[in-house]
C-alpha cells in the first residue's frame, strides 16, 4: 500500500527553515503543562462536589479541559510569538488519498502490537480507563474521545511540534525515536510504568512518526493514530461486550 505523499525528505529541501520555531518555544510550552494540569483536576473535584457524574464523564470532562488549554497555547504561542498560523504550521496537510491510506494502515498496525504483546507475555496490569468502563454510555463516551479528541491532540504535540524540532536537531530517526519514548512514557502511568506496555506503544508511537516523516502529514499520523485506538476499542467491545450491562 504505497501513500501518495511527498516523502519528509522532499519537505525538507523545499522548506529549509522548517521547523521555525526552537527549544524555547517547547520550554514555554512545556510551563504552560502545570497550570493547565492543575485546573483540570479542579474541574474534577468541582465537578464532584455540584453532581455525581459517571467516572468516565468526570475524568474526560477533566481530560478535555487539559487539551483544550495546551491546544489554545499552543496555537496562541505560534500566533503571538512567530505570527504563523497553527494549522500549516503543525503541516497539518489532508489530501483524501493520503489521509485514507493512513487510516487504512491502524488495524494491522494493531493487530501487529497484540501478536508482540502475545510474544512478549505482557502482563495484564490494572487499567486506570478500565475503571471508566461502567455501562454502554461510558464505553461509547471513552471510545469516542479515543478515536477523534486523543489522538488529534497527541499528534499535533508530538508528531507536529516535538517531532520536527529533534528531527532538525538530531536527524530523523533519532528525532522519530525520541519523540516515540516520551509518547510512550507518557502513557507509562496508565501502565503502572510495565516496561512491557511502554515498549509495544513506544513501537506504535514510532509508527506514526514515520507516516507523519514519510508523507510530511500531521493528519496522516492522526488517521493512523484514530484507526488504530479504533482497532482496539472495537477489540475490546467485541471481548468484553456480553459481560456490559446496559
Amino acid at each position: 500500500m504505497e501513500i501518495q505523499e511527498p516523502s519528509g525528505a522532499q519537505r525538507a529541501e523545499s522548506h529549509p527553515t522548517y521547523p521555525f520555531w526552537g527549544y524555547k518555544d517547547m520550554a514555554i510550552f512545556l510551563g504552560a503543562v502545570i497550570p493547565a494540569f492543575l485546573a483540570s483536576q479542579g474541574l474534577v473535584l468541582l465537578l464532584r462536589q455540584v453532581s455525581a457524574p459517571s467516572r468516565a464523564v468526570e475524568a474526560l470532562a477533566g481530560q478535555f479541559l487539559l487539551y483544550g488549554m495546551l491546544f489554545y497555547f499552543l496555537v496562541a504561542l505560534f500566533r503571538v510569538r512567530h505570527g504563523r498560523d497553527f494549522w500549516e504550521s503543525m503541516s497539518w496537510r489532508a489530501s483524501e488519498r493520503g489521509v485514507a491510506a493512513s487510516l487504512a494502515w491502524g488495524p494491522p498496525l494493531a493487530i501487529a502490537v497484540l501478536a508482540a504483546s502475545a510474544f512478549l507475555r505482557t502482563p495484564n496490569v490494572e487499567n486506570p480507563i478500565q475503571k471508566l468502563l461502567e455501562g454502554w454510555f461510558s464505553i461509547l463516551l471513552v471510545g469516542v474521545f479515543a478515536t477523534t479528541a486523543a489522538p488529534l491532540c497527541e499528534e499535533l504535540l508530538f508528531r507536529g511540534f516535538i517531532m520536527p524540532l529533534l528531527c532538525r536537531s538530531l536527524g530523523a530517526v533519532p528525532g522519530m525515536v525520541i519523540t516515540a519514548a516520551a509518547f510512550a512514557v507518557m502513557h507509562g502511568p496508565m501502565y503502572s510504568w510495565s516496561w512491557r506496555h511502554i515498549a509495544l506503544i513506544g513501537l506504535a508511537g514510532l509508527a506514526f512518526g514515520w507516516i507523519r516523516y514519510r508523507t510530511g502529514s500531521t493528519a496522516a499520523a492522526t488517521a493512523i493514530h484514530a484507526s488504530y485506538n479504533l482497532t482496539f476499542f472495537l477489540t475490546f467491545v467485541i471481548v468484553e461486550g456480553g459481560k456490559i450491562e446496559w
